[in-house]
């Protein structure tokens, strides 16, 4: 099963450059229009089930991303971005430039990150986002496989990336930046202190996922798709 893993469109706060976290911000002109030109891009490919974060950035980008598809979009809380507890809404140039803010080296030294007051750490990130893959994904890999094989479903289909086969079941995924690096840093193989690497996880960034017999490979990290 491939997972077609986004993150979500522009909003006023990424233009503002500050820290979102749980804040509920939704998708300004430009996310809107972002969202469009990434579901026409991807309009031939059948999705067999759409998650995506409560955060309304995230789930407005979902619903978008599924063009003339009414179906709903489920959503999961294990999806949305890291929290930053006390420390949400601040600027991201004042938390680069000041060394006494708690979220300084969340941005500079991201491997000795110690969260403020009711903030997450990337492991606890991580861990929440794992588990939504192997008690959801993994589970409904196996199912569609199964009904796929069994010729029990027959949808259009399109490639995209790492040479899908027709029968494979695809699943669109719409999260935030940061909780999707704390999963893709992980499947690369790399250690905290690459978190942020080489790696520009843009707005409609494609994190293309392949679960098969219970394993999680990451195919494609942060394909630009605007």
């Amino acid at each position: 099963m491939l997972v077609y893993l986004f993150r979500h469109g522009e909003t006023d706060w990424n233009v503002a450059r500050r820290m979102q976290g749980h804040v509920d911000i939704p998708l300004n002109e430009n996310g809107l229009a972002q969202a469009r030109t990434v579901a026409a891009k991807i309009g031939d490919i059948y999705f067999d089930a759409v998650f995506a974060s409560p955060l309304i950035r995230a789930k407005t980008t979902a619903q978008i991303l599924l063009g003339d598809e009414t179906r709903p979009v489920q959503t999961d809380k294990r999806l949305i971005e890291i929290g930053f507890g006390v420390e949400e809404g601040v600027s991201i140039e004042h938390v680069v430039q000041d060394e006494t803010d708690p979220l300084h080296r969340f941005i500079v030294a991201p491997h000795e990150y110690d969260p403020p007051e009711g903030a997450e750490s990337l492991e606890e990130v991580w861990a929440r986002f794992n588990s939504f893959f192997e008690e959801v994904l993994v589970p409904l890999e196996k199912k569609l496989s199964a009904e796929k094989e069994a010729g029990q479903t027959a949808e259009p289909v399109a490639e995209l990336a790492a040479a899908p086969s027709e029968n494979e079941p695809k699943v669109l995924v719409v999260a935030h930046g940061a909780a999707i690096r704390a999963l893709t840093c992980r499947l690369a193989g790399r250690s905290y202190d690459q978190f942020w690497g080489n790696v520009h996880m843009s707005n409609l960034a494609l994190n293309l996922i392949r679960i098969k017999d219970g394993q999680i490979t990451l195919l494609e990290e942060a394909k630009k798709m605007l």
